[in-house]
């Protein structure tokens, strides 16, 4: 959403962003519950991001985020075995969820013609009378338990919430669920020992090897986030998560977990 009012706040006279979360110190990304997870900017991406944001590498390696040789300091394990590792050119920036979104809200704050609405609820949208075309015309929302409506000339839904989503398209379009059984687990680590990568991965090999595990190094001295997944997966609770790492290819994962010092409990994500 943040990046969408930057773009947008180039070619039109008013952006307004309206966000259900608090700003806490000139961000919104405090209580996001994958805060701390870490965020990869690829080489075309940041590129792109650099023309509209021209100085946010600076921005973004003065905090700590970790740039690097993708090919030769990652490792990793992919259709049966670990990728070759080689010096190269494809560089990447590496960062928590909540680096990068510091870093674009310094960039919605800079900028003279956006306005944010922050603890800020969306209610519903609002459409002419007899609107045969389907028309949005502005959206009422809830601040402080006082309601009002804001009327725009386009609107872009960047929050990804079913529910608005539904209200949005379910009149046109059959809403149609499919189940994922998706679930994942992440853990911030610290690791005093000195590793020659700054991320390390197995990749699922489907149908017949569902599990998948990562580790990337975040802007924090020392502190890496391990996240695993699994799909169809049976075991519950921490014997589901231990189950993963002995299923995983790559020991690597496992042999990390064992030597780092956990800095958090596990946190787990499922996408049904």
């Amino acid at each position: 959403g943040k990046l969408v009012a930057i773009a947008a706040a180039q070619f039109v006279k008013e952006v307004i962003v309206v966000e259900k979360k608090e700003i806490v110190n000139g961000n919104t990304s405090i209580d996001v519950e994958q805060k701390d997870h870490v965020h990869i900017l690829l080489k075309r991406g940041l590129n792109e991001l650099v023309k509209l944001c021209p100085d946010i590498k600076e921005r973004l390696r003065s905090k700590g985020a970790v740039e690097y040789d993708m090919k030769k300091n990652f490792h990793w394990w992919h259709y049966g075995g670990e990728k070759i590792r080689v010096d190269s050119d494809f560089f990447i920036l590496q960062q928590s969820r909540k680096l990068l979104e510091d870093v674009l809200m310094e960039y919605v704050n800079e900028s003279p013609n956006i306005t944010y609405y922050c603890k800020t609820k969306f209610i519903e949208f609002l459409t002419p009378k007899n609107n045969l075309e389907q028309k949005i015309k502005g959206i009422t929302v809830q601040k402080d338990n006082k309601r009002f409506d804001l009327s725009a000339d386009a609107f872009v839904l960047a929050c990804g919430s079913p529910e608005i989503t539904h209200k949005l398209f379910s009149k046109k379009t059959p809403i149609v669920c499919k189940k994922i059984n998706l679930c994942y687990y992440s853990r911030n680590y610290k690791m005093i020992d000195s590793v020659d990568w700054f991320g390390c991965a197995s990749s699922p090999l489907f149908p017949n090897q569902t599990q998948g595990g990562v580790i990337l190094k975040t802007e924090n001295p020392e502190e890496y986030i391990v996240t695993l997944s699994a799909y169809n997966h049976k075991q519950s609770g921490e014997n589901r998560i231990y189950s993963i790492l002995e299923e995983l290819p790559n020991k690597k994962i496992k042999e990390f977990i064992e030597k780092a010092t956990p800095m958090t409990e596990w946190q787990v994500f499922s996408i049904r």
